[in-house]
């Protein structure tokens, strides 16, 4: 009779147990996995015609700057942050300093450029050029002069890779 009875606990006891509800546990905390979980629901998204802003990427406003240009304008900053614009692009024109380096004033109206579009969470897309004609008599540097400006802009580039995108 007692090998009836521990039988017919022991099969009760494992059908109680395949029916229970399946638990997972993460440190204090115990979760319950529910036997019959909810429907997924359907969502539907609306159209969004307003500007959206999208860092580091799509439509950049062209900027060309050389020794005498006066750093990016608030009211260009003003511009590119009501359309969302994260990305200006900045050609450094170097045409002056095409047989000579580029001196102080070119170099500290850059540093300021960057300062001005880190303070207000714009990104540069950033080129030099010495010519924008393929045609000019002379329209590039020698690479000795090239190497010269490679070497005196690496500081200010690293400088402000933050902003350079």
């Amino acid at each position: 009779m007692k090998k009836i009875l521990f039988i017919g606990l022991s099969i009760a006891a494992m059908i109680s147990c395949s029916r229970a509800k399946e638990t997972i546990e993460y440190g204090d905390y115990q979760y319950y996995i529910p036997e019959n979980p909810t429907k997924m629901a359907k969502v539907i998204y609306g159209e969004d015609h307003s500007m959206i802003s999208n860092p580091e990427r799509g439509f950049c406003t062209r900027n060309g700057y050389h020794s005498r240009s006066s750093v990016i304008s608030d009211y260009e900053i003003n511009t590119l942050k009501s359309s969302k614009h994260t990305l200006v692009f900045f050609d450094f024109k170097l045409k002056e300093f095409i047989s000579s380096p580029i001196n102080s004033d070119m170099l500290g109206m850059m540093q300021r450029n960057f300062d001005k579009l880190r303070a207000n969470g714009i990104k540069a897309v950033v080129r030099f050029t010495y010519s924008s004609s393929t045609s000019a008599a002379v329209y590039d540097a020698e690479p000795s002069i090239v190497l010269k400006h490679i070497s005196q802009l690496k500081p200010i580039l690293e400088k402000n890779k933050d902003v350079i995108a």
